[in-house]
């Protein structure tokens, strides 16, 4: 008896149990800027030119700022990250919208002094 109760807990007790986490930011939260030297050549612009700089949005002459230039996100930096970190850009309504380590690793480019690196 006492062996048929516990092969009926056991799978119970890994259910209730089991941790369920959508991504790794949910995982081991935010990241420490100091130890993610992100750089807006490698890391930042990457994301821009997928999610912001697109044809219809942060373009020359649609929305400003243009941000298909590198002198145009260094100035506009600090609107960048508030605009990630409240989720307002990109729309709620886009197909893509960023991910959590794509939102730190702009705050973090900011945070460290928004460097043309």
């Amino acid at each position: 008896m006492k062996y048929r109760m516990l092969l009926w807990l056991m799978p119970a007790m890994i259910i209730l149990t089991h941790c369920n986490y959508e991504n790794e930011e949910e995982l081991f939260g935010e990241k420490d800027c100091s130890t993610l030297p992100a750089s807006l050549t490698e890391d930042v612009i990457p994301i821009i030119n997928i999610n912001c700089a697109i044809s219809g949005c942060h373009e020359p002459g649609v929305q400003a700022p243009d941000l298909t230039k590198k002198e145009n996100i260094i100035a506009s930096a600090s609107l960048i990250k508030t605009q990630v970190q409240t989720r307002t850009m990109p729309p709620t309504d886009s197909e893509d919208p960023l991910s959590a380590n794509e939102i730190q690793t702009i705050v973090c480019w900011v945070d460290n002094g928004a460097q043309e690196n």
